[in-house]
């Protein structure tokens, strides 16, 4: 379903919810993906060395790993926010419109 709205100065806002929905299912599932890259640069800090190397390399693996992880959920709220949209684009058209 298309979302259609016009406006009194020409603009039109149109908006096919199937694929913003589709948009933000794909965005969150996608966010799902970076657990992986968390674990692999989780594994840059296990390295044998000089101390202050090691030391080092541990504290920038910690901050990318949340750094990673704090991304994972930017991205998961962006794509719960944009199904929600989706939804409300929906919402607002069949009471205005009726279904269909």
């Amino acid at each position: 379903m298309d979302f259609d709205v016009g406006f009194a100065s020409g603009f039109t806002l149109d908006v096919n919810t199937p694929q913003l929905a589709s948009a933000g299912s794909s965005i969150e599932a996608d966010a799902g993906q970076l657990s992986s890259v968390a674990t692999g640069l989780g594994a840059l800090g296990g390295v044998d060395g000089p101390r202050m190397t090691a030391r080092a390399l541990e504290d920038l693996s910690t901050q990318w790993v949340a750094g990673v992880g704090s991304l994972q959920g930017d991205l998961e709220s962006l794509g719960r926010g944009v199904q929600g949209a989706a939804t409300l684009y929906t919402s607002t058209d069949e009471t205005a419109m009726g279904p269909g």
